[in-house]
Order: C-alpha cells, then sequence, then structure tokens
C-alpha cells in the first residue's frame, strides 16, 4: 500500500510565503484567494490577521472541497502609531510607506484547514 499525503495548497499570492515553504523542501500548490481583505474599523491587529487568514482558507476550500488536500492562508499587518498601516496600492505608495517606518509592530496571523 503506498503511503500517501495529502497536498499542501498555499492560498496566498505572496512570493515571500512561497519562498519560505520552498526553503524548508515543502511540496505546494498555490492557489490564490480573492477574497475582501478589508478590515473593520476599531478591529485590533491579533484579530485583523486571524480573520484575513480564515477568509483566504475558507474561500479556497469553497472554491476547491477536496478532501485530500491541507490549505494554509496566512496575512500580515503593520501598526504604526496605534493603527494599521493598509497594503500600498502602488509601488510609490510602497516605497513611501517603508520610508515612514519607524517604530512598528508586525502581526500574522496563520489559518490551516483540513
Amino acid at each position: 500500500m503506498a503511503d500517501t499525503h495529502p497536498t499542501l495548497i498555499l492560498a496566498s499570492g505572496s512570493p515571500r510565503r512561497r519562498q519560505l515553504l520552498a526553503m524548508l523542501g515543502v511540496e505546494f500548490d498555490v492557489v490564490v484567494s480573492r477574497v475582501d481583505e478589508a478590515i473593520a474599523p476599531g478591529t485590533a491587529a491579533p484579530d485583523a490577521v486571524k480573520q484575513l487568514a480564515r477568509r483566504k482558507a475558507n474561500a479556497v476550500w469553497l472554491q476547491r472541497q477536496k478532501a485530500d488536500e491541507v490549505i494554509v492562508a496566512a496575512d500580515t499587518v503593520v501598526v504604526m502609531d496605534g493603527r494599521i498601516v493598509g497594503k500600498p496600492a502602488s509601488r510609490q505608495e510602497a516605497l513611501q510607506t517603508l520610508l515612514s517606518l519607524k517604530t512598528h509592530d508586525v502581526y500574522t496571523g496563520v489559518c490551516v484547514r483540513a
């Protein structure tokens, strides 16, 4: 009897997450979730990343619903001066954000769905 393992699905378009899994020698497929990444006003960063990761994992699971897959989703936010810094809309905006970063906190949430 062959030893079979579930297929790992990375529910993320992040090049960095792909790189990290590849560095670990983990085989995986990528399915980018196209979910609304809006964060409700007043949501604390730890809650926001958990909600976003869960949204992404659930969206990919609903799309595929395969018993032999494990879905891993993640999201990261940066908090500066007590507020979540939004995702940049352009390279210029990303550069401006990076140049303005002083003291900041980074939060990452991960959701695994099997």
